[in-house]
């Protein structure tokens, strides 16, 4: 089986596959998805706070591409691990060099939602998978706005994280899928 599963994923691609559509195009959103205090005023460079989404204050930190990138842009949302916080893992992972390279960066700060690791809600025991996660409607939230706001390319969303965050990442790739492009 194990021979059958290599060859599968290393076949090339039929020539009458469609071919892909990488051009550009942006996320549609509009303000309104924006909370209070961000539907008049985009979110800035370097640190927003009093992002209200689900009843919790949040805050993330977000770095722009250079203007010299014009259309819509890549979108990296980075999620700290414990003992961290946006600014710290974005500092540290030096997420920077995302922005440097033409992306839109945001790396939100978690407030311990989980409920078997309590930094990010990524996991649940059997039976509560379904519930509320207001992790994951910051994560929604936080993207609809800056894409509001911002030329973001919805064909390139992208999320990853450390520890914690790497749960997460796990938890908003499985339940955002067509909306995530890669993660790491």
């Amino acid at each position: 089986a194990g021979d059958a599963s290599l060859k599968i994923l290393c076949t090339a691609p039929t020539p009458d596959a469609p071919p892909v559509n990488l051009d550009p195009e942006r996320l549609i959103s509009d303000v309104d998805e924006c909370p209070a205090g961000y539907v008049d005023t985009a979110p800035v460079a370097g640190l927003n706070s009093n992002f209200l989404v689900a009843g919790q204050e949040r805050s993330f930190v977000m770095m722009a591409p250079p203007t010299t990138y014009a259309g819509p842009r890549p979108l990296f949302v980075g999620f700290n691990g414990t003992s961290e916080n946006g600014t710290k893992f974005a500092n540290r992972a030096d997420l920077a060099d995302f922005a440097a390279a033409g992306f839109f960066v945001l790396a939100p700060s978690s407030i311990g939602n989980g409920m078997f690791w309590p930094i990010w809600d990524g996991m649940r025991p059997p039976g509560a998978e379904g519930g509320a996660n207001k992790d994951l409607a910051y994560f929604d939230t936080l993207v609809a706005c800056v894409a509001a706001h911002y030329e973001v390319d919805k064909k390139r969303i992208f999320v990853g994280g450390h520890s914690a965050g790497g749960i997460f990442t796990n938890k908003v790739l499985r339940a955002r899928s067509s909306l995530i492009a890669g993660a790491i």
